[in-house]
């Protein structure tokens, strides 16, 4: 009888319990911290889209934090051969991603706890895909394209951080008296997350005015073409003699003061070389708004080709625009530079051009391909590209297409042909009345 009391004792025992898993703790200083970090995303790609929506005229950051640079490094990213999966660009993925990331937070932070388990073995899948993406971007980027996108770096930051939270939040050792949460906590958490996504949408609203007043309406157009011109604003300027002046020069640019300096014998012009009136641009052969102003430029030429000279000069923004603006100098020894850029402008891809492709172009307009590639693998126009550089900073070019007529700097406003054909003209009369 003894025998079997023992046996249905120990019948009656329970199963020893299973320590509690990781993934249904509740740790809400790390919740809270994933939230933080996702909504810190959503404002970056938000930037992000409101800096792509102007064309990337203004800035990637703000304007007192990147360079000419970084912001045609922006443009590149999001222009890239990657920069577009199934023809969005990763801005919009990117706060699609960080949207998904944050609501499942707020899922976790405030949800049951039959839910969170595989909330939370949704998070750390994201997480891990965001991470393994954003290094495939970047090293894309740095080694593929050689260039620099500041919003793209300070992603990629952030999403390590999401992963470093995730893997912190799986070794910590468990807590059983966080296992739960009780109504009043959940209250509490609630107003913390509505708080801090009502702060992340102010911040959002607030970029958004100050893109808004950046940007003027007449102006805000990503390109600038002959059929399509952009009505400049009404602003007051000495430069026409009179209190109003539909076509201003930039008021925030000050005159170069040494402005034929920038003229070089081997620049390629076109016009009357002894004009009164000489017209500067600075350009990137793979600058989106260059091949938009190109048109323009044309037209303009065509019109004053016999009272004013008109000199191009090709800068390098990205490290893959060097070999283009090279085979410009090697053209412009034949006398074929218009040719070769006009060629570049209709051709112009993402990520530039290859030797290949440049070889091709020169084949097409009557040039020695395998000599040109020769003088240009032997670094013949390596000087003149890096003078060329250093003209456009010292003379203050901040980004291109820079247009200086007679050494004042004409804004996009003005990157018309009517108001560059009256710029010129007053330029002429002034000559005139000098003389």
């Amino acid at each position: 009888m003894a025998k079997q009391s023992k046996k249905k004792a120990k019948g009656k025992q329970k199963a020893p319990t299973l320590p509690p898993s990781r993934w249904a703790a509740h740790r809400p200083v790390f919740e809270r911290l994933f939230f933080a970090v996702a909504l810190m995303g959503v404002l970056v790609t938000a930037h992000f889209n409101l800096t792509a929506s102007t064309g990337f005229e203004q800035e990637c950051l703000f304007g007192a934090f990147a360079t000419q640079a970084e912001v045609s490094g922006c443009e590149a990213a999001l222009e890239s051969a990657v920069g577009r999966p199934f023809g969005v660009s990763n801005a919009v993925w990117g706060m699609l991603f960080y949207l998904i990331v944050a609501g499942l937070c707020a899922a976790i932070g405030l949800g049951t706890e039959a839910r969170p388990v595989f909330l939370k073995r949704a998070r750390a899948a994201l997480a891990w895909f965001g991470f393994l993406y954003s290094v495939f971007l970047t090293g894309y980027q740095f080694v593929a394209m050689e260039v620099r996108c500041p919003l793209c770096l300070i992603s990629a930051l952030l999403v390590t951080v999401l992963l470093g939270v995730q893997v912190l939040y799986l070794v910590q050792p468990l807590d059983r008296s966080t296992m739960t949460m009780k109504a009043k906590a959940k209250q509490r958490e609630g107003a913390l997350y509505g708080a801090l996504a009502v702060m992340m949408f102010l911040f959002v609203g607030a970029d958004a005015a100050y893109f808004n007043n950046l940007v003027e309406p007449a102006a805000a157009q990503t390109t600038l073409t002959a059929s399509t011109p952009v009505t400049p604003p009404i602003a007051a300027s000495d430069d026409a003699g009179s209190a109003e002046n539909d076509c201003p020069y930039d008021p925030e640019k000050a005159p170069i003061e040494n402005f034929d300096g920038l003229i070089g014998e081997k620049d390629p012009f076109q016009g009357d070389p002894d004009a009164a009136v000489t017209v500067v641009e600075f350009f990137d052969p793979n600058c989106p708004h260059c091949k938009a102003l190109h048109p323009v430029m044309k037209a303009t030429i065509a019109k004053y080709e016999d009272r004013a000279r008109f000199v191009y000069k090709p800068v390098s923004l990205w490290q893959y625009s060097i070999g283009q603006n090279a085979a410009l100098w090697a053209a412009a020894e034949e006398g074929k530079f218009f040719e070769m850029l006009d060629l570049q402008f209709e051709k112009q891809q993402r990520g530039g051009m290859g030797m290949p492709q440049i070889r091709e172009l020169a084949t097409q307009i009557g040039m020695d391909a395998d000599a040109m590639e020769k003088r240009m693998r032997d670094g013949q126009y390596d000087d003149l590209i890096n003078e060329t550089n250093k003209q456009a900073q010292g003379a203050g070019v901040s980004g291109v297409p820079a247009v200086i007529i007679n050494g004042r700097f004409v804004p996009k406003s003005s990157r018309t042909e009517a108001c560059l054909s009256q710029l010129i003209e007053e330029e002429l009369q002034g000559v005139k009345a000098e003389g």
